[in-house]
């Protein structure tokens, strides 16, 4: 038989002579212990008994915790002259987080006096510093796919590669020490109960559960989410989930349109100085509407000037120009005759307008299908929303080293599917790896292959969503492309 003796070692102690105006409180703050271990150490004092000169015995803590992004860091007592502005800056706040944290104070400060006592809340850039320097990483993962992988339809195709790419992103981390443990369950067919998988969910015991495809499905893991300590969960590719304004653990990869609507705009006025956005409108589907209405929506809410036209050739279009502003003319139809009728025209009023600055304006749609070609592109000076980045030799090498891996090339599809699966796998891992049960909305160090994931907490919703997005500006008369990115 072992024995296991387990050792407590006695806290150090100091002493602190009150000042004026301090507080039981505000020492147990600056101390960073509790108001209790203070009034044990001290027997007979009492919050009411604390008076100036006094010296009281104050506990060591032996442990840090973590601190949270607003919540007490330390008490600050004011000086004579001192301004909330001037306190703010000096510990890095600003002002309406200075005031947020102390409730009692007006605006104005006009009631700020000499020897008040402020609280100083712990700002983001110093939570985020102090976990770096305390790593709480999982060693040991545990992830669970729920994807339909084998009906041999369309969506099992994309589906079994996106698993793929996930695969190779935990063969990518075995090096760096850190195990995952995947449970693969295939999806049933969307009008069939997700009730056995769930079972199966709750004996995994994963950190986070990706999937699943079917939105009849989405509700089930939801509650499973809601009932249990598993993380979160990840929605890959649907775009729709009524369930984000209420739902906090879930994370969408595949931003809602009106959100992507919102990056767009902003992206848009980081890139193009006064800026003009002129709708194509004509021979659209619903959802090519419900995008369109998004982004106006968005741009005006931005500050950007929108006009809207239903023609079609360059002769048409010049009046509408503004000699003071970059015209963009967003290509709203991805039929393709009539895309590839726009571009060629947005090409020539470039000519027949050369004194105005003219782009095109489209989503990355056009592109993937070949609709408008990298000649078109170029020609029309386009400006192509995105939330992945084009074929480059990281993709190249990623998309050979599946073939190698499967003897499977990978879909012509945009997003590639395998990719996708590695960059999202990239992200948990690295951020469950850094940040163990931490891990939410974290910027990740890791360089994704084509899709870079930022999730976010968007106002209104309480799940996470991916903002990172893009703007790809084929610059008239070069043969390359910039890639300017979201902040």
């Amino acid at each position: 038989m072992i024995g296991i003796a387990s050792f407590g070692l006695a806290g150090a102690q100091t002493t602190h002579k009150v000042a004026a105006g301090e507080t039981l409180y505000g020492l147990a703050v600056n101390y960073g212990v509790s108001q209790e271990a203070i009034i044990k150490a001290n027997p007979g004092l009492e919050s009411t008994t604390l008076k100036a000169g006094q010296t009281i015995v104050v506990p060591e803590r032996l442990e840090k915790e973590a601190p949270v992004a607003g919540a007490v860091k330390t008490m600050h007592k004011v000086a004579r002259k001192e301004t909330l502005f001037g306190i703010a800056k000096n510990y890095g706040l600003t002002l309406d987080q200075l005031l947020a944290a102390n409730p009692d104070i007006k605006a104005d400060g006009s009631n700020l006096k000499k020897g008040k006592f402020l609280v100083i809340p712990y700002t983001q850039a110093e939570v985020e510093a102090w976990h770096e320097a305390h790593p709480t990483g999982l060693k040991h993962i545990k992830l669970a796919v729920v994807l339909p992988l084998t009906s041999g339809k369309t969506e099992a195709r994309r589906s079994l590669e996106f698993y793929r790419g996930l695969l190779m992103a935990v063969d990518h981390f075995k090096a760096q020490g850190i195990d995952t443990d995947i449970t693969a369950i295939d999806e049933p067919a969307a009008d069939r109960s997700l009730t056995p998988v769930v079972g199966k969910l709750r004996e995994s015991r994963a950190n986070f559960v990706i999937g699943p495809l079917y939105p009849d499905h989405f509700s089930e893991v939801s509650r499973l989410a809601a009932e249990t300590d598993m993380m979160g969960w990840v929605l890959p590719f649907s775009s729709k989930y009524i369930g984000l304004k209420t739902d906090a653990k879930v994370r969408m990869v595949n931003t809602p349109d009106e959100i992507k609507a919102a990056v767009m705009a902003r992206l848009l006025k980081k890139a193009v100085v006064r800026p003009k956005v002129i709708f194509l409108h004509g021979g659209n589907t619903g959802n090519e509407l419900i995008f369109s209405a998004a982004l106006r929506n968005a741009l005006v809410a931005e500050g950007i000037t929108v006009d809207d036209l239903h023609v079609s050739t360059a002769e048409e279009l010049k009046p509408r120009l503004s000699a003071d502003s970059h015209n963009l003319f967003f290509i709203e139809s991805h039929d393709p005759a009539r895309a590839k009728t726009l571009g060629e025209a947005i090409g020539r009023l470039a000519i027949i307008a050369p004194t105005t600055k003219v782009s095109a304006l489209v989503t990355s749609d056009l592109t993937a299908t070949g609709t408008l070609p990298s000649s078109t592109l170029h020609t029309a000076d386009a400006f192509v929303f995105t939330d992945c980045f084009p074929a480059n030799a990281p993709t190249v090498a990623m998309e050979r080293e599946y073939a190698r891996w499967f003897k499977d090339p990978i879909q012509d599809v945009t997003p590639r599917m395998a990719l996708l699966g590695y960059d999202l796998g990239l992200h948990l891992l690295t951020g469950l790896g850094k940040y163990g049960t931490r891990f939410s909305t974290q910027k990740m160090q890791a360089e994704p292959v084509q899709s870079h994931i930022r999730f976010e907490q968007v106002p209104g919703q309480a799940g996470l969503v991916n903002t990172a997005a893009y703007l790809i500006h084929y610059k008239r008369g070069t043969t390359g492309a910039e890639l300017i990115q979201a902040k």
